[in-house]
């Protein structure tokens, strides 16, 4: 009788645990489980215990349950788990790895490592798994799908993010309904793939849910200005601005749609920028702008200085090394300065460089002892402002005898001139020729120079036309 009586308040535990009644479930669990030394009670328990997070109770039970029944691998199973629900990242994964030798096909524990690479931020890993589990599923669960989604938005896959984001029926999973962050990746995969209007539309959601999404809100100012509607991004601006007044990002963006002058941009804003832009920026660059800059550099270059031999070339804002896979046959060393960390990370990849410098261009610039045959400044005027002059300057004194200066600039084609350069609506920086013009005729130390135009990317559909500059340093 009292066996029956056992099972039957167990089962009434499972029901309620089926209705999510976790708390419930577990007040009969716990009152069972003191009494009864059972490795499935013990089991229901434990995985409440998690679910209504009481971590102290469930780590008690797993070890209780591990001393009793050691060669129980459901144990492993919970204690990965709880090290998972507890931030212990690495120790689950170490669990994971350890259960899935003993059973290689189990989709929970494949399901589970990918989930924790996931928070791990090691999403190459992640996917890995995501595909190895897919093999075993009849159907997609929502909740793989979204992790799987973001794993391969942040793998820089971005079509087949946006195929597995479109595979979730919010119907089914209402939690994704009101979860901003849900919303904001989607958008941010549409974004990345230049589905300006259905990227609006997922940032919207999440803004509904939270009014104050600072991620969003900032995405959307940038779409809007990007597509000339400056009164929808300042209004996007100012919400970001009332909640978050120290915004740099924002806060920049504010004064360049306002029309503020600004004689130069904050350094901050060109870091955050570039660390939140570096992980798609080789896949924007070439789907979205058809980036042509460096290939047309260095054909400017070779064109007015034939017969180069191999040198020091020192890359300033050097990015993702667009420009050092192109000069790479010129430089006996490359060096790569940049003040995005994020950038640079990705321009490891490549191999060319010899040397990495995170820093201030400017700052490193006036800083360095520094011997260059060759100095490349790749769009990098597009961020410098009334720092150009001194930079410029910088650099050529850096040249040794005959080393050759290679620099593009967004052409500036109103004249005026009180403003050589000019803050543009993509906040970046152009300029006139003539500020090229007068800063190379009466530098001491030009021996000659050319400017040539050409296209630097595409905007909006059209040709986006640049200022290509060679100069040379004197031969003494």
């Amino acid at each position: 009788m009292e066996t029956t009586s056992v099972t039957e308040q167990w089962m009434v535990a499972r029901q309620l645990i089926v209705q999510k009644e976790f708390k419930q479930a577990y007040e009969i669990l716990n009152i069972l489980s003191a009494k009864y030394k059972h490795p499935e009670l013990w089991v229901d328990l434990i995985k409440v215990a998690i679910k209504e997070k009481k971590f102290d109770d469930a780590a008690d039970w797993i070890a209780r349950l591990q001393s009793f029944y050691p060669n129980d691998v459901r144990g492993f199973g919970l204690k990965a788990n709880l090290c998972y629900c507890l931030g212990y990242y690495n120790e689950a994964l170490q669990l994971y790895r350890e259960l899935i030798l003993i059973s290689p096909n189990d989709i929970g524990y494949l399901v589970s490592m990918a989930y924790t690479h996931c928070m791990l931020r090691q999403f190459d890993e992640a996917i890995y798994f995501f595909k190895q589990s897919e093999i075993f599923l009849k159907e997609y669960p929502a909740v793989w799908l979204r992790n799987y989604a973001t794993a391969l938005l942040f793998s820089k896959d971005i079509q087949s993010a946006i195929k597995y984001f479109e595979k979730i029926d919010c119907t089914q999973y209402p939690d994704s309904q009101h979860d901003p962050e849900f919303w904001f990746h989607f958008g941010l995969a549409y974004d990345q793939a230049g589905q300006n209007t259905k990227a609006l539309s997922c940032y919207q959601l999440a803004i509904k849910i939270d009014r104050n999404h600072i991620q969003s809100l900032y995405n959307m100012s940038v779409i809007y200005g990007r597509q000339k509607k400056r009164q929808e991004a300042l209004s996007c601006l100012n919400q970001i601005l009332t909640f978050q007044p120290d915004h740099i990002l924002a806060k920049t963006l504010y004064d360049i749609y306002s029309a503020q002058e600004l004689p130069k941009l904050p350094l901050i804003f060109i870091q955050t920028l570039f660390d939140q832009y570096s992980f798609n920026y080789e896949a924007h660059l070439k789907k979205e702008l058809d980036y042509q800059a460096p290939a047309i550099a260095r054909s400017v270059l070779v064109r007015h200085a034939p017969n180069l031999t191999a040198g020091v070339l020192y890359d300033l804002g050097a990015g993702t090394g667009a420009m050092g896979l192109v000069m790479q046959d010129l430089a006996s060393k490359l060096i790569a300065v940049d003040c995005s960390e994020g950038m640079l990370q990705q321009a490891r990849q490549r191999g060319l460089y010899h040397e990495y410098i995170v820093d201030d261009v400017m700052h490193w610039a006036a800083s360095a002892l520094w011997n260059a045959d060759f100095i490349t400044m790749i769009e990098l005027s597009n961020y410098l402002g009334a720092d150009l002059n001194e930079l410029l300057d910088l650099a050529i004194n850096a040249l040794n005898p005959g080393g050759w200066l290679v620099l593009t600039a967004e052409e500036l084609r109103v004249i005026d001139c009180e403003k050589p350069f000019q803050m543009t609506e993509h906040a970046r920086y152009a300029y006139q020729e003539s500020f090229f013009k007068n800063f190379f005729n009466n530098h001491i130390n030009v021996s000659k120079y050319a400017i040539e135009r050409h296209p630097l990317r595409m905007h909006d559909g059209q040709e986006e036309i640049g200022l290509y500059c060679v100069v040379q340093k004197k031969i003494k």
